[in-house]
Formats: C-alpha cells, sequence, structure tokens
C-alpha cells in the first residue's frame, strides 16, 4: 500500500549467524588475495560492516505476521448514504487491505537468505467494496415520512421497538427489489434479544405478553411511508383489532412465520430507508427515491364502510374455583369494522387523482363471560 513500518531484526526473528559469518571472515584471510583483504580492512576501518550472514526463526517471524495482520487488516466499507434534515449525504467507499501471512514470512526468508534486511516487501492485497458510490443512483430526494406516536423507550414495548427501527434504518432496496418485514427482523424471539410485551391474540379478543411485542407499530409506520412514496405494497393485513397509534384502516400487522408486510421498490432507481425514534416517543420513517412525475405529494385516507355484527350468543365459561354468583365479563361483546383506504395524489396542492389503496377488516367479538360454581 505504499506505506512504511518499522520493526526490530529480533520481532522478525532475524539474527546473525555467527558461525556462518566467522567463516566468511575465515575465508578472506585464507581465500583473498592481499589486496582484496586490504581493503576489506580499510571498509572495516571505516566503520562498515563485514558481509554477515543472518537466519530465520520461523516461528517467530509467523507470529509476527500474524501479529501484522491484526494490526494493519482493514475492511473494505461500501458507499452509503446518510440522511440528515431530509436530504441524502452520499458518502464514497473505502477499499480494504489483507496482508498474506505466508507471503510476509517468505519475504523475510528471502531476504534472510540473499542478505537483504534492510527492507522487505510484503504482500497486501487490496480489498474492493462491493457497493460503489457509483453504483447508487444520483438525486434521490425524499418523497415521503411517516410518524406513529408510543410510550417511549423504558419499557420492553419500547425496548422492541427501538432495535427494531436499528434493523430497518438504512435499507438500500435497488429497483425492482422485494423487502420484507419478518426477513429485516427475523424470529422474534427471546433467543435473538426480543423482550416480552403486549400482542393482539385470540383474534383481537385479548392482549398477552409475546417476544417482539410492539413491532408492529414500526411496520405500520414503514407502511405509511411506503404508501406515501408511492411503492408498491405486496402483502399488507391489518391488525384483527384497532390499534391506537394510526389512523383505522392504515396499519399492518406482522407475525414471525406468518403474517409479514412486504413492498417493492418500482421505480427506476434506488431507495432508501431511514428509521429513527424522535424525542423518545415517535417511530419516524422516510423513504428516499426519484422525485415524482406529475405529482408532488400523496396523503392517505381511511373511511369506514361498515360494520360486523358478532355472531351467536356470549361465550360462557363456568370456572369451579369461583363462588356461585360470581360473574365477570372477560372479554366485552362488541361489532366489528370494514374501512377502506385511498392514496390521494396532489400537486401544489390540488388534488389530482386518487387510488384505492386497501380494505381492511377488524373482527367483532361475540364476548366472553366467566360464571362461578362453586
Amino acid at each position: 500500500d505504499g506505506e512504511e513500518r518499522r520493526a526490530s531484526y529480533a520481532a522478525m526473528g532475524i539474527s546473525i549467524d555467527c558461525a556462518a559469518s566467522a567463516q566468511t571472515a575465515y575465508a578472506w584471510g585464507r581465500e583473498g588475495s592481499y589486496g582484496e583483504l586490504k581493503a576489506e580492512i580499510a571498509r572495516l576501518a571505516a566503520g562498515q560492516e563485514s558481509s554477515l550472514s543472518y537466519c530465520l526463526d520461523e516461528a517467530q517471524a509467523r507470529q509476527t505476521a500474524a501479529e501484522w495482520k491484526t494490526r494493519y487488516d482493514t475492511l473494505a466499507t461500501d458507499a452509503w448514504l446518510e440522511a440528515q434534515d431530509g436530504q441524502l449525504i452520499y458518502h464514497e467507499e473505502q477499499a480494504g487491505r489483507a496482508l498474506s501471512e505466508a507471503g510476509a514470512v517468505s519475504a523475510l526468508r528471502e531476504g534472510v537468505q540473499e542478505g537483504e534486511i534492510a527492507v522487505f516487501v510484503l504482500p497486501v492485497e487490496r480489498i474492493e467494496p462491493e457497493r460503489k458510490l457509483a453504483d447508487i443512483t444520483p438525486g434521490l430526494i425524499r418523497r415521503a415520512k411517516a410518524e406513529t406516536s408510543f410510550g417511549g423507550t423504558a419499557d420492553n414495548r419500547g425496548k422492541n421497538i427501538e432495535k427494531a427501527i436499528a434493523l430497518l434504518d438504512g435499507r438500500l432496496l435497488y429497483a425492482g427489489q422485494e423487502c420484507s418485514m419478518n426477513e429485516i427482523l427475523g424470529d422474534r424471539t427471546a433467543a435473538n434479544g426480543w423482550l416480552p410485551a403486549p400482542a393482539i391474540v385470540e383474534g383481537g379478543a385479548q392482549r398477552e405478553d409475546q417476544p417482539g411485542g410492539g413491532v408492529c407499530q414500526v411496520s405500520t409506520t414503514l407502511y405509511n411511508a411506503v404508501a406515501k412514496a408511492d411503492l408498491e405494497v405486496t402483502a399488507r393485513r391489518c391488525h384483527s383489532a384497532k390499534v391506537n397509534y394510526v389512523k383505522t384502516g392504515l396499519d399492518a400487522t406482522i407475525n414471525t412465520g406468518t403474517i409479514d408486510f412486504r413492498w417493492k421498490n418500482n421505480t427506476e432507481g434506488d431507495a432508501f430507508i431511514h428509521a429513527w425514534i424522535e424525542d423518545g416517543t415517535k417511530v419516524c420513517v422516510e423513504v428516499y427515491a426519484l422525485p415524482f412525475a406529475g405529482f408532488d405529494e400523496i396523503k392517505l385516507e381511511s373511511e369506514h364502510t361498515g360494520d360486523i355484527e358478532p355472531e351467536g350468543e356470549m361465550e360462557v365459561v363456568y370456572d369451579g374455583t369461583k363462588e356461585k354468583g360470581f360473574s365477570e365479563v372477560e372479554v366485552p361483546r362488541q361489532k366489528g369494522e370494514t374501512y377502506t383506504s385511498y392514496k390521494v395524489y396532489y400537486c401544489a396542492g390540488r388534488e389530482v387523482r386518487r387510488e384505492k389503496l386497501a380494505d381492511s377488516k377488524y373482527r367483532a367479538q361475540r364476548g366472553r363471560k366467566i360464571v362461578g360454581t362453586k
């Protein structure tokens, strides 16, 4: 790489081969001509070293080469994007380098054998980054931003949201690429670091703690940003019950192994996702892509389209541990609802068209009551 490093001979495993050096000196006395011997004596008198022989401690050389590799190797860094105040900053790639340990030992060995030990040229391989700045679409702008509010990161739900945001932020989708929220987050299990927090179960009838509870707020916020950015939604399902952090009909639930939120970059260039937590209580997602054509903004609307009556009578569960006369509603009886959402396109503040986004159905609950029989 053109850089110079200094190291002691001892560290490199190089030492004087005394026997061989002495033999060389004896040879001057026995075999050299008087003129050659006189010239060598004059050279030594002037402070120059005699021609010495060296030897290499191979084990020490290998150890030092391994230390050099640890110290000098660097990973290649891909070109990357950084979002600040609604603008994208493009960062260039950085090549890495990798020292060949075997090649370094070989260079030391050859130098010792040839008596050239002042400078060693060590073999260093240049590691090219996978993604270069020239590979990223220039001119990406912020197409959309969505945000939802939550209670903060102090509890388990907030920590799960924080973890999901960190996994989502910085995603770059190539033109035509599809992305899966479940693939980004991985399985929500305790073994994967997800904490127990409330999640909707029993078709919306109950809430129970599950690993990763709360991540649906991140998928919902992303869904809104993706829709407002006019990217293609390829898989989305609403919750079985309404949630309070987004307008009804605009939520997107996920569940490990079963329900996913998927979207596709349907633009002609790259699309970039920036996600963060603002002021400790807001989930924020921005989508950057090439500028819109024919409009400059999309807003989302959702309208109530119908009610769903519960089927059958309220379920009654008899509990022998409760006294007779005890009665408690565990799951309230309630109607279900249907909603239809729309993408409304604007240009310079004027609506130019609207398109249906999705239908959503929130289940009715027949209800459940506990009755004592003891």
